[in-house]
């Protein structure tokens, strides 16, 4: 039975949210500094939480004096979320536990499917299959969280158009997961879900303010702005793939000519080697395709790195394209980091350097000195993880309590000798 939205159900909620936020940093001191309370009601409400199941010590900080405060997290045992992350070529999936732990990872090629119907039971089965490979209890899933690498309505929860993948048009991924599932489910772009993860555990933890761009089999961005991800009118915020760089381009799946995807995705970098090598340019890839081996970024970054003038050219102009875009966005936004994911990513410094002098080249000039390009820290994971935390979002919000879906109605199903599913009488004071 949902936990009715009042007063003392939305405080013990903001509390919890609180200290899911911050896993592993919270102690009732810090709760009560952030939340401006006094930290006597802050113990109230906290051993509230613990009685009813949600909340367990995790561990202890240092003390300045007496006894070490402890560290508050959400109890890992009342169950976890999941987090896809549907490619061009890959898909991946993640099941994490609500203090973000992982306890389950697997990694697959992304099936291709030309119906609609085939591609959500595709989705279904991708959740299965992370339920399975990590034994997990299917009761305890609570939301499920889907990037696609895409166009998606958020608010709809819907993927509109995935130009890598056959069939992903008009997908209602959202409808069709909750009714399989009965759980939350979101669904965003891959590139914005990386951001995410990049926000919460990676180089971007004080970062309120960055644009993290993927370059993989297509181009994608994600514009965080004050510590939110911006996703533009019905999901289309972030396409940096298609911004026009070359007018006498070749002609891009969207439509038009020159866009940056056409021109510095992974696919693109390995086609402009294979005409430089059909055009008799010489080159130390010959070799490699001579022995049958298949050609591929990171040879063509290898090659380049070893002194192959062809293969330089190639990441060097890959570079400059990627900087021409991405210094028009920056110019629009203000924002001066920028982190590059995707598997191209990992190319090494020719191609960093190039997109960042060319960035700094064309940005205007009071931003230029400020800029930072920086290459992702985190693995190919990223988007699935930042999925299963938008996930996990979903148990926090206050419209949680009226859907029966919150930690708090969690806590209730999970633990009901504890009486876990009645609220107590308002604290006074708090």
């Amino acid at each position: 039975m949902p936990i009715c939205e009042e007063p003392q159900a939305l405080r013990l909620l903001e509390i919890a949210r609180t200290i899911w936020h911050d896993a592993g940093e919270v102690t009732k001191k810090s709760l009560a500094e952030r939340l401006g309370m006094s930290v006597s009601s802050i113990s109230r409400l906290t051993d509230e939480l613990e009685r009813m199941g949600v909340i367990v010590a995790v561990g202890t900080h240092p003390s300045s004096g007496g006894r070490r405060p402890a560290v508050l997290g959400i109890n890992a045992s009342l169950g976890y979320t999941i987090g896809l992350d549907i490619g061009g070529a890959n898909t991946r999936g993640i099941a994490a536990d609500l203090n973000h732990q992982l306890s389950s990872t697997i990694r697959m090629p992304t099936a291709q499917a030309l119906e609609s119907s085939d591609n959500l039971l595709n989705l279904e089965r991708m959740v299965r299959r992370v339920i399975n490979a990590g034994a997990l209890d299917p009761h305890l899933l609570h939301a499920i969280g889907v990037a696609i690498s895409g166009v998606i309505d958020t608010n709809a929860g819907i993927c509109r158009f995935c130009p890598n993948i056959r069939g992903f048009i008009d997908l209602p991924v959202r409808h069709y997961l909750q009714d399989r599932f009965g759980v939350p489910v979101i669904v965003d772009d891959s590139v914005r879900a990386a951001a995410v993860a990049e926000y919460k555990f990676g180089l971007a933890k004080d970062m309120p303010n960055f644009l993290r761009v993927a370059v993989g089999i297509g181009i994608g961005a994600a514009i965080m702005l004050d510590g939110q991800i911006y996703r533009g009118v019905d999901g289309t915020a972030g396409e940096l793939g298609h911004i026009q760089v070359r007018e006498d381009g070749e002609r891009c799946n969207c439509g038009n000519r020159g866009c940056l995807e056409v021109l510095a995705s992974g696919p693109a970098i390995v086609r402009r080697a294979q005409q430089s090598m059909a055009e008799g340019i010489q080159t130390s890839l010959e070799t490699l395709v001579k022995r049958g081996q298949k050609l591929t970024v990171e040879a063509i970054a290898q090659a380049a790195r070893q002194g192959d003038k062809m293969a330089f050219y190639i990441m060097n102009r890959t570079g400059e394209y990627l900087g021409i875009a991405i210094a028009t966005a920056l110019n629009l936004l203000g924002v001066q980091d920028v982190i590059i994911g995707g598997g191209v990513s990992q190319a090494g410094p020719i191609l960093l350097d190039a997109i960042e002098r060319t960035i700094r080249f064309r940005v205007m000039p009071a931003l230029a000195p400020k800029v930072r390009v920086h290459a992702t820290a985190l693995d190919d994971l990223a988007a699935a993880r930042g999925a299963a935390w938008l996930a996990a979002e979903q148990l926090f919000l206050p419209q949680a309590l009226a859907q029966g879906h919150s930690i708090l109605d969690i806590a209730g199903r999970i633990q009901p000798a504890r009486n876990t599913h009645h609220l107590p009488q308002p604290i006074q004071g708090a």
